[in-house]
């Protein structure tokens, strides 16, 4: 279903997205672009195309960030509290995410990471871990995000052992813990 409010030139209108073909980009290929993270992910056809064109043009791409958020966590603000997002907010995040699902998770390379919002009432759990042997420091980051793509909960910090295997699972039993822990919806991790 279709959330009633759209933004105007949403893909998410009528017949657009029967007929979704994006319109004529730069032939240019972007060969080192790696990590892409759009702020503020709407439902604009021409956003959407952007996107595709980011996908088809770029050999490198490992990771791919969609924030339907328009910058409401808490990175974003002077104050170290979550600003609050109105009711069109979060219908246009509704939208953005329904248009994630029509038409771009298909063109994403197996080899890219598509970071996007998880479905209504669920948040997703993305961890990380970083092994470093020139000084045998590990880095833990963890990320949740709700349906919204707001930031749910951000924590990270060094430990002073473990090796690059080890790494991954720390991260994710860090990343358990702590949904476990704050967030009360289902998780994806």
């Amino acid at each position: 279903m279709v959330p009633s409010t759209i933004i105007h030139g949403s893909v998410n209108e009528g017949s657009v997205c029967d007929s979704f073909h994006p319109r004529f980009l730069s032939e240019y290929r972007h060969e080192s672009l790696r990590n892409v993270m759009i702020t503020g992910f709407c439902s604009a056809k021409s956003m959407v195309e952007l996107t595709c064109h980011i996908l088809e043009k770029t050999t490198s791409l490992e990771c791919l960030t969609l924030d339907t958020t328009r910058g409401f966590d808490k990175s974003h603000a002077n104050n170290d509290k979550c600003l609050p997002m109105n009711r069109e907010a979060l219908l246009e995040a509704e939208n953005a995410c329904l248009a994630i699902r029509r038409h771009i998770e298909g063109r994403v390379l197996s080899t890219v990471n598509l970071k996007e919002p998880p479905d209504t009432g669920w948040a997703k759990v993305y961890v990380d871990g970083l092994f470093c042997p020139i000084n045998d420091t590990t880095g833990i980051g963890v990320v949740i995000r709700g349906h919204h793509g707001s930031v749910l909960l951000f924590s990270w910090h060094t430990i002073n052992h473990g090796a690059d295997a080890e790494v991954e699972n720390l991260a994710c039993r860090e990343g358990l813990a702590l949904s476990v822990e704050w967030i009360r919806m289902p998780c994806i991790v």
